[in-house]
């Protein structure tokens, strides 16, 4: 192997480590950049879950409502209270929120008179 033939050599292995080197450090900085993706990727998955779940207690608590309006508008449930030892339908299947205040009244009215 001549002179000219062993410098050509020894630059192009320079230049082929050189590029190693580069490569080897632009690998690093994308595995870094990957190692922050997946960082912020896994709190944004622990958000969405904690969103879901928020999510899902907040239909639970709707569906609740939901169920509880149509009881009271349909009238399929009896809301019974106990008032002095009786039994009051507090709801009543027709009764607007100022009518069964003033059926209660009347009749804490007529459980005094009776009383007396």
């Amino acid at each position: 192997m001549s002179e000219e033939d062993l410098r050509q050599f020894i630059f192009a292995n320079a230049r082929a480590i050189d590029e190693l080197r580069a490569s080897t450090s632009e690998l690093r900085a994308s595995t870094s950049e990957l190692r922050a993706s997946t960082n912020e990727l896994r709190a944004s998955t622990n958000e969405l879950r904690a969103s879901t779940k928020e999510l899902t207690q907040s239909v639970g608590d709707l569906r609740a409502s939901i169920s509880d309006l149509r009881d009271i508008v349909v009238g399929h449930e009896r809301r019974i209270i106990r008032l002095e030892g009786k039994e009051v339908d507090w709801w009543g299947d027709h009764l607007t929120l100022i009518d069964r205040v003033q059926k209660l009244e009347e009749w804490k009215r007529k459980m005094e008179g009776e009383n007396q």
